[in-house]
């Protein structure tokens, strides 16, 4: 008798054991989160003016599809505009500004900022700009 419970816990243990493993997501909203936040910190519009240590993250959606996520961003910048600036004339004031960052698989898929700016191909949405 002794056997066979121990034999029928060691499976029940294997099963659960299993389950465990193959249930686990294969993408975690933390993971993807990180890298939405690396994003947007190397972003050029952050890198050119952003105000270090006003970036915060302000919402997450769970997409409906697998591993998707959209995490939106809030952060002040020095100056108005978008992208690298370098050599233009620039007004200099604190510009608040939201992005949108959707993350499916752990990769960025769309990155749009103040519903106007493109941060994929660094340009204008058509009609915004």
């Amino acid at each position: 008798m002794r056997k066979g419970t121990l034999i029928l816990a060691v499976a029940i243990v294997t099963m659960v054991a299993v389950l465990w493993l193959t249930c686990e997501p294969k993408y975690s909203v933390k993971e993807s989160e990180r890298i939405a936040y690396a994003f947007v910190l190397r972003s050029s519009t952050y890198r050119f003016d952003g105000i270090p240590g006003t970036l915060e993250l302000v919402r997450t959606d769970t997409l409906r599809c697998p591993g998707c996520w959209q995490f939106t961003y809030r952060f002040q910048s020095s100056h108005a505009g978008y992208g690298d600036r370098t050599g233009q004339m620039l007004a200099q004031v604190i510009t608040p500004h939201e992005c949108s960052i959707t993350v499916q698989e752990y990769q960025v898929t769309k990155a749009i900022m103040d519903e106007r700016w493109d941060m994929l191909t660094q340009s204008f949405i058509s009609g915004a700009g």
